[in-house]
């Protein structure tokens, strides 16, 4: 019974994110930049060596905040990109992606 039990535990973790067949999970990198008021460019989520900017990042938890967090993340790609200009004399373009969910790793 308590094997049952830890199988069907496991299993709702693994497949939690996958109610929506768009949503992906995945381990990430998030880093935190700093307020948008006072130069900082908000955070950056990167998936396998690719950068992407959260379109929901004001509901990234504080707990985030930071350098190179080691994350789990369920998303999905929005196929948008934005214009950031962090850091850059130009305008530089980043994919979106959307988060359903954040967790450390």
């Amino acid at each position: 019974m308590r094997r049952f039990l830890i199988c069907i535990i496991i299993s709702f973790l693994f497949f939690s994110c996958r109610k929506n067949e768009e949503f992906v999970s995945n381990d990430a990198i998030i880093n935190w930049t700093g307020n948008y008021e006072i130069d900082g460019c908000g955070f950056f989520v990167t998936v396998d060596g690719h950068l992407f900017k959260p379109d929901n990042e004001n509901d990234i938890s504080a707990e985030f905040k930071g350098s190179n967090i080691n994350v789990i993340i369920c998303y999905k790609e929005t196929k948008d990109q934005v214009s950031d200009g962090c850091y850059t004399a130009e305008p530089t373009f980043t994919d979106r992606i959307h988060l359903k969910s954040i967790k450390n790793r």
